[in-house]
């Protein structure tokens, strides 16, 4: 999926990003990667390689995410590092 088809679903609300400038401004976080791709975040994690439980507490805020867990997020969600919202960062 490209950013253009990038397609959001936050909260109820519904949108199509067209534009990249649109895309840059646009922070997801774990729970919203995973309902964008309509799975749980425990099979997001088993997609990434990361543990379950560590997931869930990172979307939690329990605990840090870590530049591996970024990295893999990245690469199965195909939403740039930019876009996946990172809490303690840049707030």
């Amino acid at each position: 999926m490209t950013v253009t088809e990038w397609v959001t679903n936050i909260d109820g609300v519904t949108g199509v990003v067209t534009e990249r400038s649109r895309m840059e401004n646009i922070r997801l976080n774990v729970r919203a990667l995973a309902a964008n791709m309509k799975i749980s975040i425990e099979t997001l994690a088993d997609l990434c390689g990361i543990e379950r439980g560590h997931l869930k507490q990172v979307s939690a805020g329990n605990v840090e995410m870590t530049a591996y867990d970024l990295k893999q997020l990245s690469r199965v969600t195909k939403v740039p590092t930019d876009n996946i919202y990172v809490k303690g960062f840049d707030d």
